[in-house]
């Protein structure tokens, strides 16, 4: 930590430099930290330069300038699926009043079913709509978190609350291949390719839902955690050097706060 005096006696640039190529031997690295300085900069000369910066790591800083555009448009197109959905479950039959977050992320996983007649993806049950949001049926990360470290909508379906406690931290595909065997195994791969072909659900999804324990690195996680770690360190580096006050924020507390608040 500096002193408030050696913060105003140090010098401080203006505008960022872009790192130079295999500066830092990582080219994902950098091309993370070169789209940090193109948005910082640009901040700097529409609303000025700024006197405090707290980093959170955003995944899509690593996208082109057309990826982002293309996500923030997903992510107003959900946003307005969401209010539509949130309005249906304040009326009958459901009547919530007050939707939450996982209210309507469990009715979207429910409509995901439909050309599956509503049955679910690994045990084949079916889900009775005034069923759907009793304690019966649960919303089931498709490949474990503690596997994946993903909780998008593309790693949930819906199952019953045997069958998630049943099938624990293993994958979705070597719980099915475990517990029904290799026939309904099988048909389970099928269902799910043709399902993704019919673009009944995404390719992710699909990708997650036949994912084998053997398919995820060792060390995927300890991995994504070791290049956060550095990637904050030198985002602060740099940027320290244009803000005396530069601050890097852990971004699943704010994920976390965002769920409870229901935001």
């Amino acid at each position: 930590f500096k002193s408030k005096e050696e913060l105003e006696q140090r010098s401080y640039v203006e505008h960022l430099s872009l790192l130079p190529r295999n500066s830092l031997r990582n080219p994902v690295v950098e091309k993370i930290l070169n789209q940090m300085v193109n948005v910082v900069n640009e901040i700097t000369d529409t609303y000025g330069k700024p006197d405090e910066i707290r980093i959170e790591l955003a995944r899509d800083l690593k996208k082109s300038a057309a990826e982002r555009e293309k996500a923030q448009s997903d992510i107003s197109s959900a946003t307005r699926e969401n209010e539509a959905v949130e309005k249906l479950l304040q009326e009958p039959p459901f009547n919530i009043q007050y939707p939450s977050r996982n209210d309507i992320i469990r009715y979207k996983l429910y409509k995901e079913l439909a050309s599956t007649g509503f049955h679910t993806l690994y045990s084949n049950t079916y889900i009775p709509k005034e069923q759907l949001f009793s304690k019966n049926f649960d919303i089931e990360h498709i490949v474990p978190q503690a596997r994946l470290f993903d909780d998008s909508f593309a790693n949930k379906t819906l199952e019953s609350r045997q069958v998630n406690i049943d099938k624990g931290k293993m994958t979705a595909a070597d719980y099915v291949k475990s517990r029904f065997g290799e026939q309904v195994y099988e048909e389970y791969k099928t269902k799910v390719k043709d399902l993704r072909d019919s673009n009944k659900i995404s390719r992710t999804k699909a990708t997650r839902l036949l994912m084998e324990a053997k398919d995820i690195p060792d060390d995927f996680i300890d991995r994504e955690l070791r290049d956060s770690q550095y990637i904050a360190k030198k985002a602060r580096e740099i940027l320290e050097t244009m803000v005396g006050f530069v601050v890097p924020t852990t971004g699943s507390v704010t994920a976390r706060l965002r769920e409870a608040w229901q935001l």
